[in-house]
């Protein structure tokens, strides 16, 4: 049964819960090397030459021992499947220490900051709103992740990991997650 039928199923009977569906699971083996490249970004980027490590789990376990700085993890898959199915999230658990994400080449999220103005982010659940616009409902998908650590495990290191359906998203929904200019001073003017 595909599964924009089961969906619209749901929908027909009414369904409410806001629980997120499973739609694709990611929890199996991606491409994986360290080191840091802008063009490992990119949808078309060729990683055959990679590593491959289980998703989710610390690349300490994953034939990467005290490796401590940058990686990039890559995934792709065929979008067929989600043929009329819209507001996706893709949950990637908990990543330590420092994540942008990228889908299709695209910035979708980040959370912590890269050096040289470190700040961890690994205990933040992470999940990000896939744009329509973005996703190839007729071929290929990449989703390209760049990864700092500074210390002890590192990488995807646990939760459930996949691409979701999420029934109540709004259909302008704009997110305003990211960094925001801050001050502890007080002027009106402002």
């Amino acid at each position: 049964m595909k599964f924009s039928f089961y969906i619209a199923s749901l929908l027909l009977v009414g369904f409410t819960y806001s629980q997120k569906v499973k739609v694709l699971s990611l929890e199996t083996s991606w491409r994986f090397t360290i080191g840091d490249r802008e063009e490992f970004a990119e949808i078309d980027y060729d990683d055959r030459n990679w590593e491959k490590v289980d998703v989710p789990s610390p690349w300490e376990n994953e034939g990467f021992p005290n490796y401590n700085g940058f990686a990039w993890y890559r995934f792709s898959f065929d979008g067929n499947d989600l043929q009329g199915i819209s507001n996706l999230i893709l949950n990637l658990g908990y990543i330590d220490d420092v994540n942008e994400t990228y889908f299709n080449g695209k910035l979708i999220g980040f959370k912590g900051s890269f050096p040289p103005d470190f700040y961890t982010a690994y205990d933040a659940f992470i999940e990000y709103q896939i744009p329509d616009n973005l996703v190839n409902r007729e071929g290929k998908n990449t989703i390209a992740i760049k990864v700092y650590d500074i210390y002890h495990g590192g990488g995807i290191v646990g939760g459930p990991v996949g691409i979701y359906f999420e029934p109540k998203i709004p259909k302008d929904y704009f997110s305003l997650e990211g960094v925001w200019k801050f001050t502890t001073r007080d002027y009106r003017n402002w």
